[in-house]
């Protein structure tokens, strides 16, 4: 291993055992650690569960667009038998400084894993 008077077993003992690199799976980007924010700000605005099932029902009209139902049917398509769906909503200094949104979150256990925005300031 090196040139040094110490064994490869006593090496091991001083630093520990390198940890074991897994194939295919790449570290957490830039993009992935600003979802995670944007998730865990979402979770902390919950409002109330909605029935997935009911949720197109309650888009459905002559005034919804094209690209918004496109996007729900996406949005509920994506969801698991595991998820729920909430509402959510910034917080109204968040509005006032006009940076936030409302929308739908699919959460599992409390953790978001996905949003629909169907407001934004």
């Amino acid at each position: 291993m090196s040139d040094s008077k110490l064994t490869d077993e006593e090496i091991l003992a001083l630093i520990g055992t390198p940890s074991t690199i897994l194939f295919g799976k790449a570290p957490v980007g830039p993009e992935e650690r600003r979802r995670e924010k944007f998730y865990e700000r979402i979770a902390e605005c919950l409002g109330h569960r909605v029935e997935l099932a009911n949720l197109r029902e309650e888009f459905e009209s002559p005034d919804a667009s094209e690209g918004l139902l496109s996007a729900l049917d996406e949005f509920i398509a994506r969801a698991s038998d595991a998820h729920e769906c909430w509402t959510f909503c910034s917080p109204q200094a968040a509005w006032r400084s006009l940076a936030e949104y409302g929308g739908y979150a699919l959460v599992i256990k409390g953790r978001v894993t996905d949003v629909l925005i169907t407001i934004r300031n």
